[in-house]
Order: C-alpha cells, then sequence, then structure tokens
C-alpha cells in the first residue's frame, strides 16, 4: 500500500507581484479568482534601463487591483486561497492612497 506524502503547510505565504503573476499562469486558478483574469498575459518586470516606463503605472495599477480583491475576498474564499497555496496563513500588502495596507489572513 503506497501513501502519499503531503508537503508540509508553510507558516506564511507572501502574495507579491511574482507570486500573482505565476498565479495567473495557472488556469485552474484565473478560473477560480476572478482577479487574475487581467494579469494573465503579463510577464515578470524585467531588469533594464526603464527608459521609457509606460508599462509600469498600468501593471501596477492591476497588480494593486488584484491584491485589492484578495483583502476583501470572504473568508470562505480566503480559505480556499490558503488551501491552494498550502499555506496556514497568507498576508498581501498594497498602496491605497497615500497609505500601505497589510492583510494578513
Amino acid at each position: 500500500m503506497a501513501v502519499e506524502m503531503l508537503p508540509p503547510l508553510r507558516k506564511l505565504v507572501i502574495i507579491e507581484e511574482n507570486l500573482l503573476l505565476s498565479m495567473a499562469n495557472n488556469p485552474v486558478l484565473v478560473k477560480e479568482f476572478d482577479f487574475l483574469k487581467p494579469l494573465v498575459g503579463q510577464q515578470a518586470a524585467r531588469q533594464g534601463c526603464g527608459g521609457c516606463g509606460n508599462a509600469t503605472p498600468q501593471r501596477a495599477t492591476v497588480l494593486t487591483a488584484a491584491k485589492q480583491a484578495i483583502a476583501n475576498m470572504g473568508d470562505d474564499r480566503k480559505r480556499q486561497l490558503k488551501k491552494l497555496l498550502n499555506a496556514k496563513q497568507a498576508r498581501v500588502t498594497y498602496k491605497m492612497g497615500n497609505r500601505i495596507i497589510e492583510r494578513t489572513f
């Protein structure tokens, strides 16, 4: 009889840009969480001269909207997200106006 070992739960997962972008590449997660749809096709920021910077404000707006959507989800949806992330807790940080908001759930 084979026993499948489950990976241990991570204590805390920080939901940041790269994690959101990798989640947006998973069709199952995109179907489950609508806030990921605008992130589909986005790529992680690249190093470079940053001369034009045209995409930066749009990118920041989309990522902030996704983080706000996570923070405003109901408890059941947050539990589901934590389960999919294999985490006991998750933290999302975003800027709202001049304030930095941090939510741990």
